[in-house]
């Protein structure tokens, strides 16, 4: 072959068979694009399990430091071990939840209950119940934000049939005797994607599919541990709230009845408004929103002053802030000091 003809012949094949070139390239974008994305995501898996102490971290019970970081490890180290969990024993049924759950939990009691054989009993039946409605809440509403919602809206039969045709295609004779020979089964890997090399929409749906299936269902799982790890910690450790976020919260939520108890409130209109500024109270739960309601209501909000001057969180001081200016608009002429107080109060909120 003449190897000055080699540029003309290039361009007359290209000419000849540009769509197959066209999909060829398409192809190698996807593929491109697909590693470019796993390599994001698993650096993104990695720096969500490199926060757990961030996320996971609150204000500590008298005492109880020590106890509360070797809990903090066994939380970390169950959210590690969902992503190395083969794909295999990875699965959205009760039984393994259940299973994952008490395994943990028999495991954080443990910490603080050392010198018991059944550290899991040392709650009451009560407690145990409230740490599953807890966890069940947080899950709830979990489930309403994405890439969560894509989870959440499928149904368990649908779960439970891809996995059955996963594991068909796994258990399958000739792929485990591939898989007994591994660098048989890669090279048969490699030819059944050298056959697909110029159909791009199989290797998006390769990755959109089956990749994406499993990153969602280990990032639920590890969100899903840690919840019930806080939980447990909660119980266990005796910790009323699990970060310092929801103390202020509630604290600020607490500031709210005191203040309105100085000028002779809240009114009818004032209540209604305080049930709605604790419903949209950032950090906490229906349930704690529910109990700061109840001891309002009951008057058993404590005599002394929660100090907002000491506050933190920039959401819980926006919230604390919005909540006085619309405080004060309420029911107005009600009482001659609600105004001065109002004031004084924005003036102690730290910016």
């Amino acid at each position: 072959m003449n190897w000055d003809q080699l540029p003309v012949i290039v361009l007359e094949g290209t000419r000849r068979h540009w769509p197959s070139l066209a999909l060829f390239l398409v192809t190698l974008a996807v593929i491109a694009g697909s590693l470019v994305a796993r390599y994001l995501l698993r650096r993104r898996w990695r720096a969500m399990l490199e926060q757990d102490q961030a996320e996971l971290e609150w204000e500590p019970a008298e005492g109880q430091a020590e106890y509360d970081q070797q809990a903090l490890a066994l939380i970390r180290e169950a959210r590690r071990a969902v992503w190395d969990l083969p794909e295999t024993r990875l699965t959205l049924t009760s039984d393994f939840l259940v299973a994952s759950t008490l395994d943990l939990v028999r495991r954080i009691a443990a910490v603080y209950h050392p010198h018991t054989d059944t550290p899991e009993f040392e709650a009451s039946l009560a407690q145990s119940v409230v740490l599953a409605e807890r966890v069940i809440i947080r899950l709830h509403r979990l489930t309403r934000f994405p890439p969560f919602r894509l989870l959440a809206s499928r149904k368990l039969s649908e779960y439970q049939r891809f996995y059955r045709l996963y594991r068909q295609l796994n258990d399958n004779p000739l792929v485990q005797a591939l898989k007994r020979h591994r660098r048989l089964y890669r090279i048969v890997g490699w030819l059944v994607s050298a056959r697909h090399l110029a159909n791009p929409f199989y290797w998006a749906g390769k990755d959109l599919t089956r990749e994406g299936y499993f990153y969602l269902l280990r990032w639920f799982h590890a969100t899903y541990l840690a919840q019930v790890g806080r939980e447990a910690m909660r119980l266990y450790g005796g910790q009323a709230w699990l970060s310092w976020e929801e103390e202020e919260a509630a604290r600020a939520g607490r500031r709210l009845f005191q203040l309105c108890a100085e000028w002779g409130g809240p009114s009818a209109a004032e209540w209604g408004l305080l049930v709605g500024l604790l419903a949209e109270m950032p950090h906490l739960d229906a349930q704690a929103r529910l109990t700061l309601l109840q001891q309002g209501a009951a008057g058993r909000h404590p005599a002394s002053t929660d100090p907002v001057s000491e506050l933190r969180s920039h959401r819980v001081k926006r919230w604390y802030r919005q909540a006085l200016t619309r405080l004060g608009q309420a029911d107005p002429g009600q009482a001659p000091e609600k105004e001065r107080c109002i004031e004084r109060e924005l003036r102690l909120v730290p910016r």
